[in-house]
């Protein structure tokens, strides 16, 4: 339905006078060019953030002195869309605050995304954004995952060896309920409703867009992690072999999820992202992949059937004891911050410094994987 005449001008309206209180709290101060990239690139329009204000945002937190700046602007003005006393609290503003901000965790180096990491409780969308909700739940899960992991699968490519094929296997359960927990986050943004809003249809679409462009490492990640999986299970105990199962169940049923979800993506110049990785090209690779792995999901060597199997025999073979030796690592706890004391930093300035045939399969893999046993002689 296309937007009538008075609305577009009251949104007009709204939008020039946002920007004009905007100048008169930080015209002249040093933080003014990045309140205006901010506020440009996110305000309520019929369009996707520009190109131009997200590389102007991206060069900023290059710079180790703003990073945090940019943080506080983020989490405000995720506030200030979703203010009752703000007309703009619209879903278009809300979802491209949170996609640039998704921009920006994307680029350069993991930096930004560190940081983020420290503070992922504050990116909080409005209770009126129903879309929002959802991808700032994935937001906040991939920051979890890095914070947890310390290091970004979202962000690897085909030219580098990803770093599930060679952490220690105590590692590889952590990082995998990682993996798992994050892509279920992304595909629960199931937000093409929103396409039906000429308001909200670009923002919505260069969301999924941005999404898509996430699950490609993702998935690639989970895939090698998977193959992990049926190497090792017969080495873990009750516990871990019981939580690696229900990781590959998940891990099981996202390609087919994930082949109805790119069908979305639209190459439209209005909504897509101005990055060389986004073509056509990539995308139909993607689907060729996810089509592979459900081809390997349906044999014997992949399917549920035969981890499940491995995972009952490590259970009534290993019990509670782990034939693994690497050791864990300390949890590390996250920073805490709030919106509050972002506001009260801010002032007066706004300077925001996954059969018996099978079964018997499995006791094989579980029985080569074992730890020899060691005979003594009699003396």
């Amino acid at each position: 339905m296309a937007e009538s005449l008075k609305n577009h001008l009251r949104r007009r309206a709204v939008v020039i006078a946002e920007r004009m209180e905007l100048e008169l709290t930080v015209a002249g101060t040093e933080y003014a060019p990045l309140e205006r990239a901010v506020f440009k690139s996110t305000k309520n329009n019929t369009k996707a953030p520009k190109e131009k204000h997200i590389l102007f945002l991206n060069r900023a937190i290059a710079d180790g002195e703003q990073k945090k700046t940019v943080l506080k602007m983020f989490a405000r003005r995720l506030k200030e869309v979703g203010s009752s006393s703000v007309n703009s609290a619209s879903l278009a503003a809300g979802l491209k605050t949170l996609a640039v901000w998704h921009r920006c965790l994307n680029s350069g180096d993991s930096s930004f995304l560190v940081l983020c990491s420290q503070y992922a409780h504050v990116v909080e969308p409005p209770a009126s954004n129903p879309l929002g909700l959802l991808y700032g739940a994935y937001l906040r899960e991939l920051l979890a995952c890095y914070f947890k992991c310390k290091h970004a699968y979202h962000r690897e490519n085909d030219m580098e060896e990803s770093r599930i094929e060679t952490i220690p296997t105590l590692q590889l359960i952590e990082h995998v309920k990682c993996l798992v927990a994050q892509m279920l986050k992304l595909l629960e943004c199931d937000i093409q409703g929103g396409l039906i809003d000429i308001k909200t249809r670009a923002a919505v679409q260069y969301t999924i867009n941005l999404l898509l462009l996430d699950a490609i490492p993702l998935f690639g990640a989970l895939c090698k992690a998977g193959k992990r999986i049926t190497q090792v299970m017969g080495r873990l105990d009750e516990h871990q072999a019981g939580s690696m199962a229900r990781a590959y169940l998940e891990f099981s049923q996202m390609p087919q999820k994930l082949l109805t979800m790119i069908k979305q993506v639209s190459y439209d110049k209005e909504s897509a992202p101005s990055l060389t990785s986004f073509d056509e090209r990539s995308f139909e690779a993607f689907a060729s992949r996810l089509k592979d792995t459900e081809r390997w999901l349906a044999s014997e060597d992949g399917s549920y059937d035969t981890v499940k199997a491995l995972a009952d025999v490590a259970r009534s073979t290993n019990g509670t004891r782990s034939y693994l030796d690497d050791e864990g690592e300390e949890e590390v706890v996250a920073a805490t911050i709030t919106l509050a004391e972002i506001e009260e930093d801010q002032k007066p300035s706004r300077q925001l410094p996954a059969s018996a045939a099978a079964a018997m399969r499995a006791l094989a893999l579980t029985a080569s994987s074992s730890p020899p046993i060691r005979r003594v002689a009699d003396e």
